[in-house]
């Protein structure tokens, strides 16, 4: 209100709005460069066609896919709007949780996993350690969920190695953003390196330290749950090889679970 001298009743609105540009703007700003500059060609897998000075994406494609993606959170914006201007409450949450759903949720409100459901994915032992703690919540904030799994496996001669597993739940639209935009990087230091690339289906980041002998190895599975291992290590075979003794794959099946279908 002080900034835009809006009305204060929308004011609600236009923050949630801000804060879900300033998450996503760079990969949006990235792709619409290309597109811009690319017209006519192929752009990040999307096939690009000039007709009556309008643009065109492939449904399929990222473009395409970030147009619908800013179609609903469009749509979800108005009815935002309509709710703050019958002075219901009950409406106003309502539109508001709708509204951060379709910016962070790929357009669908999402309920994170419960903490039982990914207790089975923190295992007893890990990399030839004991499990030394365990920590579940699900935390909830503006009708968004992300549930949390973290382990710690450690023993008596000082090596120790992290688990931490995140359902997204509400916000995974991001993930599924970053699968979209194709993010790809790759870094090396006097003492290590950073990368993040695409296995098949999923994102991996991987980082390595070789002065400290430890690193840290995250993949995300079905474009909701992260899981990321970090700790000493022999080698970053060694985190990549305790990454396979988690059930991915089964914890990639749960990916559709809880997700409200979309208005």
């Amino acid at each position: 209100p002080h900034t835009m001298k809006n009305p204060p009743e929308k004011s609600a609105g236009y923050t949630a709005v801000t804060i879900i540009a300033a998450i996503i703007l760079s990969v949006v700003i990235g792709m619409l460069v290309g597109a811009v500059t690319c017209v006519g060609t192929m752009v990040g897998g999307a096939t690009v066609a000039q007709r009556d000075a309008d643009v065109q994406f492939d449904k399929d494609s990222p473009l395409g896919q970030i147009e619908q993606w800013s179609q609903d959170v469009e749509k979800a914006g108005k009815e935002l709007e309509a709710a703050q201007q019958t002075g219901d409450a009950d409406a106003q949450a309502a539109a508001m949780q709708q509204m951060m759903g379709a910016a962070l949720g790929g357009g669908a409100a999402v309920t994170s996993l419960s903490t039982e459901r990914i207790k089975p994915f923190l295992p007893e032992t890990l990399a030839g350690l004991p499990r030394t703690d365990l920590s579940v919540a699900r935390n909830e904030a503006m009708g968004l969920q992300i549930t949390e799994g973290s382990a710690v496996y450690s023993n008596e001669e000082g090596r120790s190695v992290n688990l931490q597993i995140t359902d997204a739940g509400s916000a995974s639209g991001l993930l599924a953003l970053a699968s979209w935009s194709g993010v790809e990087s790759e870094k090396e230091t006097a003492t290590g390196y950073e990368k993040t690339y695409r296995d098949g289906e999923q994102m991996i980041h991987e980082q390595w330290d070789r002065e400290a002998g430890a690193g840290e190895y995250t993949v995300i599975v079905g474009n909701r749950f992260t899981v990321q291992l970090n700790g000493a290590a022999s080698d970053i075979d060694e985190l990549k090889d305790a990454m396979g003794e988690i059930d991915l794959r089964a914890l990639a099946a749960l990916k559709d679970e809880g997700v409200q279908a979309k208005r």
